[in-house]
C-alpha cells in the first residue's frame, strides 16, 4: 500500500526548515515562472504561475516565492491550484515580509503526478511604480515512498509598473500627480455615470467617493445603484476596474442592490451589508470586467462559444479575491443579448471558461428581454453560447417542449439515444437524485459507503445517492435500502425537491398559492404533506385537471423535467 502524508505529516511540511533530500532516479523537474502580463500600471493585476516540468510521482511540495511588498501586495493569501488533493496551505504571516510559501500534499492512495505541471498560480495587485521581480527561490519535492528533494532553482520573471495614466475620480491611481484629461462622475436620479481614458494596460480604472455614493442613495428613484463607465468618444478600452466605497451603505436598511456595467456586461449584488460580499465592516468592493482576447481562449472552445461575447469578472472585498459569492447566489451578471436568426432564446447559454481550458455550463443561465443573465458561483470567465437540441417524441408532451429542450441545452438531462427522450417512460428513484444533484451542480465523488443496501460503489448513481443522503436530501427505507432501481412516486419526488430547495438556500415565492387542498388530500403521506403543500405554493409542482395531485403515481421524465426547470427558474 502506498503512503501518504498524514494531516500531522502536513503540519510538519509547513514547519521544518531541513528536510532529509534524496535524488530522483531519473531527471530532476525544471521549474519555470511566468506572469501574465510584462506591463501594468498601478492597482492592476498580475498572475504569477509557477510551472514544472520532468515530475514523477510527486505527491507533495512546498514552494518559496520572493517577492517586493513595496510594489506588489497579494490577493489576500490566495494561492490556486487544479492539481487534484489536499488543498494548498499558505503563511500568511510571511507575505508582509515579502515572501509566500504553499504546500500541496496529497492524502489517501491517489497516485503521484508526472511529467509537466502546473504548480499553482498567485494573484498581486501592483501598488507602486517600479520593476516588481518575482523569484522561485526555493522548492521541496515529496516523492511516492516518502523520498524527499530540495532544489534552489532561483527562477525569475519581472514586471514593469508604470504610474496610471490619471488621478481623481476615473482613469487614476493613488499617483499624486494631476492629469488635465481627468474624466467625468455623473450622478442623477440614484445612476452614477463615470468617462474616462484607458491606462496603459487598456483598462479604464474608477475610484468612487464617498461622496458619489452618498448622492446617488438619496437621488434614486428604485432599490438599484447603477454605476456605468464608459470610454470618451474616440478611445477604446478593454475593461475596467470600480472601487465603490461601501460605508455609506450601512444606512442603508433597504433591499437595494448596486450593479455596475461596462459595455454589454452587468453585475449586480446586494448593496445591504452582511448580505453576499459586503461584510460589516468593509471599506470598499472593487469590480472588474474585462474583455478576453480570442487568442486565450482554446481552439476546442472557440467551436462552442460566440467570441464577441467573452468576458472576466472578479471582486474584491478590502483588497481581498472574494473566492465565493456565498450561498444564494446574491451575485447576477446579465449579458445585453439579440438572438441571432433561428436561434430558439431558451437554449441560450452561458459557459464558465476553466483554467484549464476546459468550459463548464453555468446551469441557471436564462433569457428574458433580451438580457442573458445568470448567477456564478465565484469570479472567472464566461462566455455566452447557443447549444441546439431537439428531440423527435415531444409531440405528445408539447406542454413540456420548452423545458425539456432547455435543460437538454445545459447538460442537466439526456435523452435516451436517436434524437428522442421518451418522455412518458417512469423515472427511478436514483434517476432522479442524479437528475436533482446534477441541476444543482451538488454532486460529488465519494470513497464512503453508501449506507444503503442496495447502493453498492460500481452504479452508475453511487455518488449522487451518497452525495445526496449526506446532504439530508434522501433517505432510505426500513429495510435498510434506498429503493434506487424503484419507480418515484410524486410525493416522494416533492420530498426530495423540498429538501434539495432548502439546502441550496434559493429564494422561496409561495405567492402561487394559499390555503389550496387537493381533491385526494388525504392520500398524501404525512411526511411528505409539508413538501408538497410547500412546492405547490411556489409553483414549481401542480396538480391535475381534475384537483387530484395523485401522490402514489410513478413520475414521468417530461413530469421530472419540469419540476428540475421550475426549480432552477429557467
Amino acid at each position: 500500500m502506498k503512503k501518504r502524508i498524514s494531516t500531522i505529516g502536513l503540519v510538519m511540511l509547513m514547519l521544518c526548515t531541513l528536510w532529509p533530500t534524496a535524488s530522483f532516479a531519473a531527471q530532476g523537474p525544471d521549474f519555470y515562472i511566468a506572469v501574465s502580463k510584462s506591463k501594468v500600471t498601478v492597482g492592476n493585476q498580475i498572475e504569477v504561475e509557477i510551472r514544472a516540468s520532468n515530475v514523477q510521482a510527486m505527491v507533495a511540495y512546498e514552494l518559496n516565492l520572493s517577492f517586493d511588498s513595496a510594489l506588489v501586495t497579494p490577493v489576500g493569501s490566495s494561492f490556486t491550484t487544479n492539481l487534484s488533493g489536499f488543498s494548498t496551505i499558505v503563511n500568511p504571516e510571511l507575505l508582509n515580509g515579502g515572501h509566500l510559501r504553499a504546500v500541496y500534499t496529497k492524502l489517501g492512495n491517489a497516485a503521484g503526478d508526472n511529467g509537466d505541471l502546473v504548480l499553482g498560480k498567485v494573484k498581486f495587485t501592483s501598488k507602486a511604480k517600479g520593476t516588481a521581480a518575482f523569484t522561485l527561490d526555493q522548492i521541496k519535492i515529496g516523492q511516492t515512498g516518502d523520498q524527499w528533494a530540495t532544489y534552489t532553482p532561483n527562477v525569475q520573471a519581472s514586471v514593469q509598473i508604470a504610474s496610471s495614466s490619471g488621478n481623481g475620480s476615473v482613469g487614476g491611481d493613488s499617483s499624486p500627480e494631476p492629469k488635465p484629461d481627468k474624466g467625468p462622475v455623473e450622478v442623477k436620479d440614484g445612476a452614477i455615470t463615470a468617462t474616462g481614458r484607458a491606462n496603459e494596460d487598456g483598462t479604464l480604472v474608477v475610484s468612487l467617493s464617498p461622496e458619489d455614493i452618498a448622492q446617488a442613495i438619496k437621488s434614486a428613484k428604485s432599490d438599484t445603484i447603477t454605476i456605468e463607465v464608459k470610454s470618451e468618444s474616440g478611445t477604446e478600452a478593454e475593461g475596467t476596474t470600480i472601487v465603490i466605497p461601501v460605508k455609506e451603505l450601512a444606512a442603508n436598511t433597504g433591499n437595494m442592490e448596486l450593479a455596475v456595467k461596462w459595455g454589454r456586461v452587468k453585475v449586480r449584488f446586494p448593496a445591504k451589508l452582511n448580505e453576499g460580499v459586503i461584510g460589516a465592516d468593509s471599506q470598499a468592493v472593487e469590480v472588474a470586467i474585462h474583455s478576453v482576447n480570442e487568442t486565450e481562449i482554446a481552439d476546442s472552445a472557440k467551436q462552442r462559444i460566440k467570441g464577441d461575447i467573452v468576458f472576466d469578472i472578479d471582486m474584491k472585498v478590502d483588497g481581498r479575491d472574494v473566492q465565493t459569492f456565498g450561498p444564494g447566489h446574491p451575485v447576477t451578471v446579465e449579458i445585453d443579448y439579440t438572438p441571432l436568426q433561428g436561434e430558439k432564446t431558451h437554449q441560450l447559454i452561458v459557459y464558465r471558461i476553466m483554467d484549464n481550458g476546459e468550459l463548464a455550463i453555468v446551469k441557471n443561465a436564462k433569457y428574458e428581454q433580451g438580457v442573458l443573465k445568470f448567477q456564478p458561483e465565484s469570479s472567472g470567465r464566461y462566455a455566452a453560447a447557443y447549444v441546439d437540441v431537439s428531440f423527435t417524441d415531444l409531440n405528445q408532451t408539447a406542454w413540456a417542449r420548452t423545458m425539456i429542450e432547455s435543460l437538454a441545452a445545459r447538460e442537466v438531462l439526456q435523452g435516451v439515444g436517436q434524437d428522442r427522450f421518451a418522455p412518458s417512460r417512469t423515472v427511478t428513484r436514483a434517476e432522479f437524485v442524479e437528475l436533482l444533484l446534477n441541476a444543482l451542480q451538488l454532486k460529488e465523488k465519494s470513497s464512503d459507503e453508501s449506507g444503503f443496501a442496495d447502493v453498492d460503489q460500481d452504479e452508475w448513481y453511487f455518488d449522487a445517492v451518497t452525495t445526496a443522503s449526506r446532504l439530508g436530501i434522501v433517505s432510505g427505507k426500513s429495510d435498510g435500502s434506498f429503493g434506487a432501481k424503484e419507480e418515484i412516486s410524486r410525493e416522494d419526488m416533492a420530498v426530495m425537491l423540498s429538501r434539495a430547495f432548502q439546502y441550496a438556500g434559493l429564494a422561496i415565492d409561495t405567492s402561487h398559492s394559499s390555503g389550496h387542498t387537493f381533491s385526494d388530500e388525504e392520500k398524501i403521506a404525512s411526511y411528505a404533506q409539508e413538501a408538497v403543500d410547500r412546492l405547490f405554493a411556489t409553483g414549481i409542482i401542480q396538480g391535475f385537471e381534475d384537483g387530484s395531485f395523485q401522490p402514489k403515481a410513478s413520475a414521468t421524465r417530461a413530469q421530472a423535467a419540469a419540476v428540475i426547470y421550475k426549480l432552477l427558474n429557467l
